[in-house]
């Protein structure tokens, strides 16, 4: 199971973040350096699992499509284990968001894969998908636009320096139009 870090022990957290969308399911492990908030990336993939497959004309998330994503975490969760890492989060978005059974998913997630799984709201959709556009670029106070066009939504922010102001999400992404 998970290790817990400790953190007078060392500033280095192994970290692996999975992004369980409507049309991809990502994988990032990476070391974070928590006293500079530096990242540096180990292993990154990707895998499209069509999740939102039909959630729209059903409502709900199909078995067959849960398969696919089940079957890519317990590929990704042989990376996580050889990688030993120590925390591992799972963010879920607009497909399970929309789901009739994207809270069964979600918790089937966590407990099947140890995986800190949260489903996430557009706005907080939103708020990650800029800080994760700015970081690594610097600072500026000119207004910067970061959209986003997901499988089941498409974000737009408007902010400045690491701080998103405007920002919606829409029900509009690739896999939800055709």
């Amino acid at each position: 199971r998970r290790r817990r870090h400790t953190p007078l022990a060392s500033p280095l957290v192994r970290v692996a973040v999975l992004d369980i969308g409507t049309n991809s399911t990502r994988l990032l492990i990476a070391d974070v350096d928590a006293s500079t908030g530096s990242v540096r990336e180990l292993i990154r993939r990707s895998q499209v699992t069509r999740l939102g497959d039909g959630v729209d004309s059903t409502g709900a998330l199909s078995e067959q499509a849960c398969g696919r994503v089940f079957d890519t975490l317990s590929a990704y969760g042989q990376d996580i284990a050889s990688h030993g890492c120590e925390a591992n989060l799972a963010v879920l978005t607009s497909a399970v968001r929309d789901a009739s059974n994207g809270a069964d998913f979600a918790a089937r997630v966590s407990a099947d894969f140890d995986l800190d799984a949260r489903v996430l709201s557009g706005e907080e959709e939103a708020q990650l998908t800029f800080l994760g556009a700015m970081s690594g670029r610097p600072a500026s106070s000119e207004p910067t636009v970061v959209i986003d066009i997901g499988g089941g939504s498409t974000e737009f922010i408007v902010g400045r320096n690491r701080t998103a102001g405007f920002h919606v999400s829409t029900h509009a992404g690739v896999v939800r139009m055709s």
